[in-house]
């Protein structure tokens, strides 16, 4: 026979012995067997004692011992298998047979004694690679000195109904349904692992290994989105699509975070299409916001919402690493993150308040898809967009103001942006973790020039000259004018009509001296002009830099003047100090001398 020590009341039974001497301890009796299987045995507790050999499965018990049954209190209940009341069984080493009444039953088993899922808590995943022979058999065994107690004042007995209570509370732990999904709390579970030479080579004892578990909804990778603040002791300001190290939870990763603010106004808009003409729930920006939160998109592993969030640029920089902070708002598959894009337009034609506006579509296509959207002019006059107008991509658009042909007229619109999906783990146990570098260190390894767009390059306005207008009088307004000015204003205009266009040129010219080269003279009396206007500015010069010399000789002498001053007043001041010193000394010695000291 062989013995399992449990923590459940089962029956033991001892071969050439009565009913009577079954008792309800701590042990139960399986059959021996030569079927055994594979593998090391399980110690469930450290407490455990060996006592027996070739456990067995109550699932491959033998059919002739489930054979006859009747109904008893202790039948299994979530299994087809019962403990038989008339066994039967025979080996090649042991044969045993014994039948049991129900009274005799009765009296040992308590209604709630479950046997066989007492056998299955005892023997699931137990098993012996070898088969032991069978331990001699202890004839008149006393018994158990436990449980024939009448009186619970003994101190002894009442140690050992706690530790019996402790077990049983233990036991509770290793529950059925344990097996095959998790194991308890507070056991030891060893994993072995092939042997892996560059993580033995690279191990820090810093850094400790963490053996955890994940959930189903824990391996999906989705887009996070973060609410963040630049913290406020990092030097400088973030850029979308830089990589960050992102710390949540147990990961630590590389991504490339988005940086955008949530419109606090929700309108009715259609998220699937390419370009949206009302303000999206999330805008993107180019930088992080100075002293305020921002909303921050990247790629990662799914994370409940709430998760504290900390990034870093650089995790080898001597400075202060830590450049955002914040929590998890969301995760989810799709993205509603877009950007701001204007497309221009000009008036090709005008009529009143209406304009067709062109170059601001390619094609009849693109302009019915903009029906009703509002535009602006660069004055500040709002309109509507009607209808297509060609198949060009010019738009016939209302204005609520008349407008000029000059005016430029601008669309806002904002494009959905597409994240990438860029998820780099930091793994450096089994070597150096290579991760990619910042635009700003790549350009300086590679003495690479920043990269500028032709159309955001600062261009040169050239302004036209501002030529004022003539003044244009009505005859009704002339004929009420004084005599006077109603006749010169009327010379000038006449004049002015019949001048040609050296005359004109020559009119405009206010200095003196240029309006001579203007005027039909040879080429000698121009050159002799020209001489003198030369010998004119070099006189001017050079009173120029006599006035200059002049000055500074001034100014030297007066310098000198001043330091001189200033050197007789520290002389004056120093002589009235001895003066006084000396004027303190001879009283203390008359003083003295009064005294007799002297």
């Amino acid at each position: 026979m062989s013995v399992l020590m449990r923590r459940e009341n089962t029956l033991i039974i001892e071969p050439g012995s009565d009913i009577s001497k079954i008792q309800i301890i701590n042990f139960i009796l399986l059959p021996n067997s030569k079927k055994h299987f594979e593998g090391p045995p399980l110690q469930l507790f450290d407490d455990d004692e060996e006592e027996a050999a070739n456990y067995i499965n109550v699932d491959l018990f033998p059919n002739k011992m489930v054979r006859n049954f009747t109904a008893l209190p202790f039948q299994q209940r979530d299994s087809s298998k019962v403990f038989p009341i008339n066994s039967v069984y025979s080996n090649s080493r042991l044969t045993y047979q014994k039948d049991f009444s129900k009274e005799s039953l009765g009296k040992y088993f308590l209604e709630d004694t479950d046997y066989i899922e007492a056998v299955h808590k005892c023997l699931d995943g137990v098993t012996y690679e070898d088969v032991k022979p069978a331990q001699p058999i202890i004839k008149n065994k006393p018994a158990n000195p436990l449980l024939n107690f009448q009186s619970t004042t003994d101190p002894f007995i009442l140690q050992q109904e706690k530790e019996l209570e402790r077990l049983k509370q233990r036991e509770q732990l290793l529950d059925k349904t344990l097996n095959t999904s998790r194991f308890a709390p507070g056991q030891y579970v060893k994993f072995t692992f092939t042997p892996i030479i560059e993580f033995k080579q690279n191990y820090d004892k810093h850094s400790p290994l963490i053996l955890g578990g994940l959930l189903p909804q824990e391996n999906q990778r989705q887009y996070i989105t973060a609410k963040v603040k630049r913290h406020r002791w990092f030097p400088k300001i973030l850029k979308t699509r830089n990589p960050l190290v992102f710390c949540i939870g147990w990961r630590r990763f590389q991504s490339l975070p988005y940086y955008s603010l949530k419109q606090e106004t929700k309108t009715e808009m259609q998220y699937d299409s390419a370009l949206q003409t009302e303000s999206p729930p999330l805008k993107m920006l180019k930088y992080t916001p100075e002293h305020m939160h921002c909303q921050c998109t990247f790629y990662g592993y799914r994370v409940p919402a709430g998760s504290g969030v900390i990034c870093f640029q650089d995790i080898q920089s001597k400075d202060f690493r830590i450049c955002l902070n914040g929590t998890v708002q969301e995760s989810s598959f799709e993205l509603k993150l877009y950007k701001k894009l204007k497309l221009i337009g000009y008036c090709e034609e005008l009529y009143k308040n209406t304009a067709f506006v062109g170059k601001m579509f390619n094609s009849k296509l693109e302009a019915a898809a903009f029906t009703g959207a509002g535009v602006r002019t660069v004055s500040g006059i709002r309109g509507i967009i009607k209808k297509p107008n060609d198949d060009n991509g010019q738009v016939r658009v209302t204005f609520e103001d008349k407008i000029r042909k000059n005016d430029t007229v601008f669309l806002k619109t904002y494009v959905k942006v597409k994240v990438d999906k860029f998820y780099n783990e930091w793994d450096n146990h089994c070597g150096k973790f290579v991760q990619i570098r910042q635009m700003a260190q790549i350009r300086q390894t590679s003495n690479a020039p920043i990269e500028y767009a032709a159309d955001s390059q600062y261009k040169i306005e050239k302004k036209q000259i501002f030529v004022p207008q003539e003044l244009a009088l009505r005859p009704k307004f002339i004929q009420q004018l004084p005599f006077e000015e109603a006749q010169t204003y009327i010379k000038n205009k006449v004049n002015h009509n019949n001048l040609s266009e050296l005359e004109q040129a020559r009119k405009k010219i206010k200095d003196q001296n240029l309006k001579p080269l203007l005027a039909e003279e040879t080429q000698e009396k121009r050159q002799k002009r020209v001489d003198e206007l030369l010998k004119l500015n070099q006189q001017l010069v050079k009173e120029k830099i006599e006035r200059k010399e002049k000055e500074a000789a001034q100014k030297e002498k007066w310098n000198k003047g001043m330091t001189k001053k200033h050197d007789e007043e520290k002389q004056q001041e120093l002589d009235e100090k001895r003066k006084k010193k000396r004027i303190v000394m001879q009283k203390l010695n008359e003083k003295n001398a009064k005294k007799g000291k002297l």
